[in-house]
């Protein structure tokens, strides 16, 4: 898919580099130098997207992403660095994540499920007594053995349920080192697969040391039929929406690409449950421990915007509105006292918190245009990972590719 117009394809390559320059002043906001080389360049960009008359459908789809993208995380950098921003918090944040996020927010911390979260942290700290440390020569050992047989039931699966080419090559890289930050990651740039020792957690069962199955292979997936794949299938597409380090670093984009790489982890639990019969039980834990982490992370993002309220408007209280919403005491006390992150520390999380929603939204768009289901066949399954888009154009993008998947 080739973008028609010239000036269009001038600006996919100009704003692509732009991206590089926004995210690394993203980081030093306090650069007045960086903030003169910013401004400058964004009003000269945003001025040549209004001077573009695009040549096909496509070309306007490129046009309003690069417009998205822009103006969305400008609109987040003069929330943090102009005094004079004056948007009240709630409509900023719908304008940056979508109208009714803000109400889909206190929606879920007046709806957080007490009961479920209670019985889910009993079965896993039941569980935990079990637990065997991840360091231990015998875990390793265990790592050593089973990483090939992990990787072959991989491919193998992906390969014949038709997610994985025969051909498509990547590496794993296993880091034998214990770090509780550090996650599985894909590197665009590499193909390859960064695994680390905490990624595996390890029981003792009768007196053996072994391997719990479900978070390495759900780790798996997500990187690699959710990220790896989508940036094959986005690789011969404009380097504006290519998947690239730079494209998933901005704030725009983060929620698509987290979205399809959970998406796409829950097939890890279809190979667990039929081919290596993992018990029901197992899988049934960590599917909730995934939806509590979903909704904890909701939970989080609308504290950290509560306390940035409290620093814009000074007569607002956020333990009061926690309070309100709940009628939860301990948890306003939990707010005010031992909450401490605002907007400007969970704005990197804003992917990994929306990917569902986000990704859900498109489902929805899309089955309206093209019909329940759509995108659960097998010749449309892959039209969501077909560019990295802003999260504004992601639904209408799809509907387009699964228009030109049906010709």
């Amino acid at each position: 898919m080739e973008i028609i117009n010239k000036d269009l394809q001038k600006l996919d390559e100009k704003v692509t580099e732009f991206y590089k320059f926004m995210v690394r002043y993203s980081k030093d906001l306090t650069n007045l130098y960086g903030k003169e080389i910013y401004e400058k360049q964004f009003n000269n960009l945003l001025s040549l997207t209004n001077r573009i008359n695009p040549d096909s459908e496509f070309d306007s789809l490129i046009l309003k992403n690069i417009k998205s993208n822009l103006t969305i995380t400008d609109l987040i950098i003069n929330y943090f660095n102009n005094p004079k921003f004056r948007i009240s918090t709630e409509k900023f944040f719908d304008k940056i994540a979508g109208d009714g996020t803000w109400a889909f927010l206190e929606q879920n911390l007046k709806d957080l499920p007490w009961k479920a979260y209670w019985e889910t942290s009993e079965a896993t700290e039941n569980k935990n007594l079990l637990r065997v440390d991840a360091r231990s020569k015998e875990s390793v050992d265990i790592i050593d053995r089973e990483l090939p047989i992990i990787k072959k039931n991989i491919i193998n699966y992906c390969v014949e349920e038709g997610f994985l080419p025969k051909d498509f090559k990547f590496k794993f890289l296993f880091i034998p080192h214990f770090d509780e930050n550090a996650s599985a990651s894909w590197r665009p740039a590499t193909k390859i697969l960064n695994l680390y020792l905490n990624n595996f957690t390890f029981y003792n069962k009768d007196g053996k040391t072994i391997l719990d199955p479900v978070y390495i292979y759900n780790s798996i997936f997500h990187e690699l039929i959710g990220h790896g794949l989508h940036q094959m299938f986005s690789s011969e597409l404009p380097s504006s929406i290519n998947f690239s380090e730079i494209i998933y670093s901005i704030t725009p984009t983060k929620s698509v690409a987290e979205g399809i790489a959970e998406i796409r982890a829950e097939e890890s639990f279809k190979l667990l449950e039929k081919k290596l019969k993992v018990e029901k039980g197992d899988l049934e834990l960590y599917k909730n421990l995934i939806k509590f982490h979903s909704c904890n992370r909701y939970e989080q993002m609308f504290f950290s915007l509560l306390k940035s309220k409290e620093l814009k408007e000074r007569k607002f209280d956020g333990a009061k509105e926690v309070l309100k919403l709940t009628k939860n005491y301990p948890l306003s006390q939990y707010y005010k006292y031992a909450y401490n992150k605002t907007f400007f520390g969970t704005l990197c999380d804003m992917g990994h918190t929306f990917g569902r929603f986000h990704y859900q939204k498109m489902k929805d768009f899309v089955e309206q245009q093209h019909g329940k289901g759509i995108l659960d066949q097998k010749e449309f399954r892959n039209a969501p990972l077909r560019g990295l888009w802003s999260w504004e154009v992601y639904p209408e993008a799809v509907s387009y590719f699964v228009k030109e998947l049906k010709k």
